[in-house]
């Protein structure tokens, strides 16, 4: 193979021809539609709970499925790649006192 002005050109091999043998070299450029396209979709979801992330991302998902699904031909397939649970917890502030216990001996 060579490379040459972004084109690829495979070298003919070398056959010794007879009378019934013919070599023909073709150069062609298929301009075809593709067959299907594959979308990558992120969410993040950002809740009280647990529970209510499942539910409103699941509410989130069936929605956008029904909206994609009313064009004719088109399949879908959900899959879940990555859940990265990420929780807030109030943190509690312990705060000097003033107040020491008293020696009671």
């Amino acid at each position: 193979m060579q490379y040459s002005e972004n084109n690829i050109n495979v070298a003919d091999p070398v056959i010794a021809q007879t009378v019934n043998e013919s070599i023909i070299s073709v150069k062609g450029l298929a301009n075809v539609k593709a067959e299907e396209y594959v979308a990558i979709f992120s969410i993040t979801q950002v809740a009280e709970s647990a529970e209510e992330v499942n539910d409103l991302i699941d509410r989130r998902i069936t929605s956008s499925l029904e909206h994609i699904k009313t064009r004719k031909g088109v399949e879908t397939y959900v899959d879940m790649i990555s859940f990265v649970p990420v929780y807030q917890e109030k943190r509690r502030v312990k705060r000097p006192t003033t107040k020491y216990p008293q020696d009671l001996s």
